[in-house]
């Protein structure tokens, strides 16, 4: 690739041969088509080096990456993210879809708002025939210390991810998180209220096989960043909610729950309603 691409996506992958092709497909489908896709096998035991081989051999767009040991995927993240020349960077789980306008629609944002560091869109839940599930309708950025308003779908200026460095690779399971933590501390981010990635759930995702681990991990880094944030007075009651209940489900955190309702009945039970499945 001689031209400098717009986008740089990193797609960080680990024996997930069974839906790889579908993940790839979705990237190279995009109707914005000035990227590069750098794909990084962290040593998979299965097809997927083949795969991406394969791909790799017919679109000049993609660089291919193995790992000769498996690093997890912060470090993966951090090898392509150090090959990428966009000015734009994002990320896809490899078992994942984007929408094909997804692309266009976030550098199309970006573009019209520079002071606006990092965009993120709602995504639509997908079972594993890929069938289709309900919209997951992402908080707006205030949400940030409260819980992970960003998730799956997201596009950032690579300018900025220059000036607050690599994901943490101690911080396997919410790299993530724990990079939009740092991220938020230094620049804007933009909600935008389509849903344009379809989010995979299956019996073998992380989210499914580590669940207990991500939440302790997640409360652990809103301990450690919340006091960094000023919380919007609007949301505190939320903030509570998450930090005296949600994150720890004991007797004492019930008794909490109850004071958090008396007093602030509308807001802390319509946002409980609306969001049953996450809590």
């Amino acid at each position: 690739m001689d031209k400098k691409p717009k986008i740089s996506i990193v797609l960080p992958s680990y024996n997930r041969a069974d839906y790889l092709k579908k993940t790839i497909s979705s990237c190279l489908n995009q109707t914005f088509t000035d990227f590069e896709l750098i794909i990084v096998d962290d040593a998979s035991s299965d097809n997927s080096p083949a795969i991406i081989k394969r791909y790799s051999d017919i679109d000049g767009r993609i660089k291919f990456i193995r790992n000769s040991v498996n690093k997890k995927l912060p470090a993966s993240l951090n090898i392509g993210f150090n090959q990428a020349q966009g000015d734009y960077f994002t990320w896809i789980s490899d078992d994942n879809l984007y929408h094909p306008d997804a692309l266009r629609k976030m550098a199309s944002c970006l573009n019209a708002r520079p002071e606006t560091g990092l965009v993120y869109a709602d995504y639509t839940l997908i079972d594993e025939q890929g069938d289709i599930g309900k919209r997951i309708y992402q908080e707006e950025p205030e949400f940030l210390p409260i819980r992970d308003c960003v998730g799956a779908c997201f596009l950032y200026r690579a300018e900025i991810a220059g000036k607050v460095g690599n994901y943490n690779e101690k911080m396997f399971l919410v790299e993530d998180y724990e990079y939009w933590l740092r991220f938020g501390l230094v620049t804007k981010f933009f909600h935008i209220k389509e849903a344009l990635y379809f989010y995979r759930t299956h019996a073998n995702s992380l989210t499914k096989t580590r669940r207990e681990e991500i939440r302790l991990a997640k409360n652990n880094l809103k301990k450690i960043y919340g006091p960094k944030y000023k919380i919007n007075e609007k949301y505190q009651p939320l903030y509570d909610l998450y930090m005296w209940f949600i994150s720890e489900r004991d007797l004492k955190s019930y008794i909490r729950l109850a004071k958090i309702i008396i007093y602030h009945p509308i807001i802390t039970l319509s946002y409980i309603i609306r969001n049953l499945r996450r809590l």
